[in-house]
């Protein structure tokens, strides 16, 4: 009997808990009928055991325990569990650079600004400017080798092969090596600031040695359109090489022999550079300047001889280093 009006106790006190739950659930949610689950946790006590328990339902003497009705709880997310839908603050986010990476300044470190010189006009730009340094800071040169030769093969004069060989002679004369120059000497003689443009060219590279640039400009004059007549620093030929002047031909040859409508015809002229790095200085230069020499008429020993349209092709190639 006892047991009976324990369990009705219980029984009652779960009905006034679920009643007052209730109640405060339809005052605080406005919502009618609501739904209140409960479930009961059993025990599995021994009916001839005696068992002692904590709160409520839970009695001392035989039986089977009595059933614990307990509340679910609602289904909040625990604040210590990053949501799904909401970025983890702790995690980086990929489009956002991390302060211990370092920037990318390849935008920076990259490129013409602060490497080799790549494009035709970079190029001719840093060789003017280098070979400019020349006449205001190189303290003296040296030709270190010079080739003049018949190149191409062209030498047509007929009747005047004597006198030919004379002009040849006059222009394809070497200068011995290692000939101590002035600044001023060095090809092209003369000119201390460098004339070239980049609509001259038709190659222009950089290469990078390390400590040094190497520097190859060859201009667009060519056989069938060649540089005529340029003088030095003018022109396209006269920018970069030495140059045989009119005056230099007629000079030569003087009262024995006379000309008309004479041309120096350059093409394929081109000029390699080795450049330091930290200086801008050019230390090394070599020139090839090729040329067909053409005269209108010649003639000598007052007109007993004479050709027209006599041609003489030569090519010439200087080496240089300079010293600062």
């Amino acid at each position: 009997m006892k047991k009976i009006r324990r369990l009705t106790a219980l029984v009652l006190l779960a009905a006034f808990t679920v009643v007052a739950f209730a109640g405060c659930g339809a005052a605080n949610d406005a919502v009618e009928n609501p739904i209140i689950c409960i479930s009961m946790n059993y025990g599995d006590g021994a009916s001839d055991g005696t068992g002692t328990g904590t709160g409520t339902g839970t009695g001392t003497g035989t039986g089977t325990q009595t059933p614990t009705p307990t509340t679910p709880q609602a289904s909040t997310p625990s604040a210590s569990t990053p949501d799904a839908s909401t970025p983890d603050a702790s995690t980086p986010d990929a489009s956002t650079p991390d302060a211990s990476t370092p920037a990318d300044d390849s935008g920076e470190q990259g490129g013409a600004a602060t490497g080799a010189p790549s494009t035709p006009e970079e190029v001719v730009n840093y060789y003017k400017e280098c070979y400019n340094k020349i006449a205001t800071e190189a303290s003296g040169a040296t030709l270190t080798y010079t080739n003049n030769t018949n190149s191409p093969d062209v030498l047509e004069v007929g009747g005047l092969s004597s006198i030919a060989g004379t002009l040849m002679g006059m222009f394809l004369k070497e200068s011995q090596p290692n000939t101590a120059l002035t600044p001023a000497d060095v090809a092209p003689k003369g000119v201390t600031t460098c004339n070239l443009t980049p609509d001259m060219v038709a190659e222009a590279t950089c290469t990078d040695n390390g400590d040094t640039y190497t520097v190859h400009i060859k201009l667009n004059c060519t056989q069938d359109n060649p540089d005529i007549n340029p003088t030095a620093g003018s022109g396209k030929a006269g920018t970069i090489v030495d140059v045989v002047n009119v005056s230099d031909i007629t000079d030569a040859a003087g009262s024995m022999i006379d000309f008309t409508d004479v041309q120096n015809q350059y093409f394929d002229t081109e000029v390699t550079a080795t450049i330091e790095k930290s200086t801008g200085h050019i230390t090394e230069l070599k020139t090839i300047s090729p040329t067909i020499m053409s005269f209108g008429s010649v003639s000598a020993m007052g007109g007993l001889l004479s050709l027209d349209n006599a041609r003489i092709g030569l090519t010439y190639e200087n080496h240089y280093t300079i010293a600062y």
